[in-house]
């Protein structure tokens, strides 16, 4: 059995990819741990190139379909500049060289998929938070996905998600986000300040789609929220979340608008949208240390920040909504974190409650780091990821028995 990621050099969640090189910005790497790790315990990996990219920007889609040529040149260049055992990385450039035991990995990328849908084997689907669209369930449907993974099941949480994809109802792997080794204990719970630290990154979404279902454009509203009230809960929490933009608004194009308007507009979002220089002028990790609790408002469609993790992970007490299902990482409130419903008010009360009662917030902190140093490693996620994989293919591969079966009779 092989693990077989279509287009892995040009998929951000595990390489800093072309575009990112040549303007030169910063990536993370949220799922480069399981490829990580794969190699780590000498799992056959493979890398199937396709002419698709992973970009909805037209300079992106230009430079990788012009180099599709040389795609094998191009997917060997860009995992060697990341570090990667390229000798370890086989690389498929024919839908043939997919084997019918292979577990093939998909990430909701656009014109990835094509010809895909002739393949033999088992095919999981990663669900980003960008994937809660219509197009979605047409490009997973078309290749026949046996399974989801993701680190939520956005069909609980996620309206946009049920309203527009309510034809996908293969079974989702949920699995939870992980935090790097910098993030550690460094400063005794007794030392910090005796209120909430509130991070992430807030964003903003304009298609239509989004819009019909939220109203709001805003991505994550409870920090946005929380940002707009940082001034009068002075006493309860401070605050370090911004805008995307941050004094740099992105500038917008539309479908039928010609290539020089969408190339310029491209170039100006890539060069100075997102930089987020204050946000990124602090460490996160000294950050955390500083306070008792934490922060990361969860984003509308249904999905936690990575902060929620990292938090944890350096000795915070979390502060989480319970309108999102955190007894899915096998969290429980009040043992492992903090819930409140969601409200600037009830948010409020729950810090002061821990205020005055700091023997059972650092109980709650402790357990929760403990929780998180146990459960949300690369070793404990990649297997949790990997037996879930399993468990489905060998649950696709009975289908296949029994079907091949009463075709015989």
């Amino acid at each position: 059995m092989r693990v077989v990621f279509v287009n892995l050099h040009s998929n951000e969640k595990f390489v800093k990819i072309l575009i990112k090189y040549v303007f030169k910005i910063s990536v993370s790497r949220k799922h480069g741990f399981i490829l990580d790790e794969m190699i780590r315990r000498d799992i056959p990996v493979c890398n199937y190139t396709t002419s698709g990219s992973s970009h909805h920007d037209p300079i992106a889609n230009f430079v990788y379909r012009c180099l599709y040529p040389f795609r094998l040149i191009e997917s060997r260049i860009l995992l060697k500049m990341d570090g990667l055992p390229v000798k370890k990385i086989k690389t498929l450039y024919r839908l043939k060289d997919i084997q019918p035991d292979d577990i093939v990995i998909l990430y909701s990328i656009p014109d990835e998929f094509s010809g895909l849908e002739r393949v033999n084997a088992f095919k999981a689907g990663c669900l980003l938070h960008n994937s809660c669209g219509s197009d979605n369930a047409d490009k997973f449907g078309k290749v026949n996905v046996q399974c989801f993974y993701n680190e939520a099941d956005l069909r609980k949480n996620g309206e946009m998600f049920s309203r527009y994809n309510a034809d996908l109802q293969q079974p989702i792997i949920v699995i939870p986000f992980v935090f790097e080794k910098r993030f550690q204990v460094r400063t005794p719970f007794s030392e910090r300040q005796n209120k909430a630290i509130a991070v992430g990154t807030i964003a903003s979404r304009t298609d239509d789609e989004f819009l019909a279902v939220y109203g709001d454009p805003c991505l994550q509203p409870i920090r946005r929220m929380i940002l707009n009230a940082a001034p009068e809960m002075a006493d309860y929490y401070d605050c370090v979340s911004s805008e995307y933009g941050e004094g740099n608004e992105r500038k917008e194009f539309r479908i039928e608008d010609n290539i020089i308007k969408k190339v310029y507009c491209e170039l100006w979002n890539l060069s100075h949208v997102g930089q987020q220089k204050s946000y990124f002028s602090f460490d996160m990790v000294e950050k955390f240390n500083q306070y008792k609790m934490a922060i990361c408002g969860e984003e509308i469609i249904g999905v936690p920040g990575i902060g929620f993790v990292e938090s944890m992970a350096c000795g915070c007490a979390y502060l989480g909504c319970t309108k999102y299902d955190y007894a899915a990482y096998g969290m429980v409130e009040g043992v492992h974190y903090i819930g409140y419903d969601g409200s600037l008010e009830d948010l409020r009360s729950k810090i002061e409650y821990y205020q005055n009662h700091s023997d059972e917030l650092e109980r709650i902190a402790d357990a929760g780091c403990r929780f998180a140093r146990e459960n949300f490693t690369p070793e404990a996620v990649t297997t949790k990821l990997l037996d879930g994989l399993m468990a489905q293919k060998k649950i696709y591969e009975e289908g296949k028995i029994e079907h091949a079966g009463r075709a015989q009779s």
